[in-house]
């Protein structure tokens, strides 16, 4: 595809940035709350299943292929090839609501921004259920900000890096994030990012003593479950902090397989 920028009165002049692999099922329900912006850039981890031929045919988004390492990696890969200053960055599992796209446009077309980085208040759909508190409700990512920005080099949870902090914005509008459609697809997530905060915390030098094996998850549960409230919440918080604390007691469970040494087997 062309890398010439389509003048364009109607869309806004915005770039928005979607990373995706093997979502040709649900992947549309994403692009059609981002039908808005003029450059709607989705970068392919190599989809073998259509994803990146949907997006390109039913939403007229444009199509990078690049292998993904991490999150913040193929981000910081993609927006330099933004056509726009502005950047948004949503995730496929995310949904941009009405008034977030006004407040948005507000901040874009106005041309008078006194920040150069927005947070956007997120709000966590578990299971049909908007969570309202275990911490959840503090979860407001940097996700519009000029494209000079870049993110930390971490392979988990990272954010855009604010060396000023009087530039940072807050936009109260939502974005709704809707991340398991089962606990099977839980799992999957568990599994992966577990082992990369495992990796993290081994580049960081932490070891896995026995008292962070047993005290991290135990203190992630109290925290979320009481101290953030999690209990208002009903089944839904009291799942939702027992799988963070399991989530926890996995990274570091696998963070001591990588410093134990593997034994021999026997003949």
């Amino acid at each position: 595809m062309t890398n010439v920028a389509p003048s364009s009165t109607e869309k806004t002049s915005l770039t928005a940035i979607v990373q995706t692999h093997n979502m040709v099922e649900t992947i549309g329900a994403c692009l059609e709350t981002l039908e808005w912006v003029d450059d709607l850039l989705v970068v392919d981890d190599f989809s073998d299943d259509g994803t990146a031929e949907l997006c390109e045919r039913e939403y007229g988004a444009r199509v990078l292929r690049h292998e993904r390492k991490n999150a913040a990696a193929q981000k910081n890969w993609t927006i330099p090839q933004a056509w726009h200053e502005w950047v948004l960055v949503v995730d496929a599992d995310e949904r941009v609501t009405p008034e977030l796209r006004r407040r948005v446009e507000e901040i874009v077309r106005g041309g008078s921004a006194d920040k150069d980085f927005y947070r956007i208040q997120r709000w966590n759909m578990y299971f049909g259920r908007i969570v309202r508190h275990c911490g959840w409700d503090k979860d407001r990512p940097i996700r519009l900000f000029r494209r000079e920005a870049r993110y930390q080099d971490k392979h988990v949870h990272a954010d855009v890096i604010v060396r000023d902090r009087s530039r940072l914005g807050f936009i109260r509008e939502p974005l709704i994030h809707v991340p398991y459609a089962s606990f099977d697809a839980y799992f999957k997530t568990l599994n992966k990012y577990s082992t990369w905060g495992a990796e993290d915390l081994k580049r960081r030098g932490v070891r896995p003593t026995l008292g962070r094996m047993v005290g991290r998850p135990f203190a992630r549960f109290l925290k979320q479950y009481l101290l953030k409230r999690g209990f208002l919440d009903g089944r839904h918080g009291l799942v939702l902090c027992l799988w963070a604390s399991v989530s926890v007691l996995a990274k570091y469970c696998k963070l001591w397989e990588m410093e134990t040494p593997k034994r021999e087997k026997p003949e």
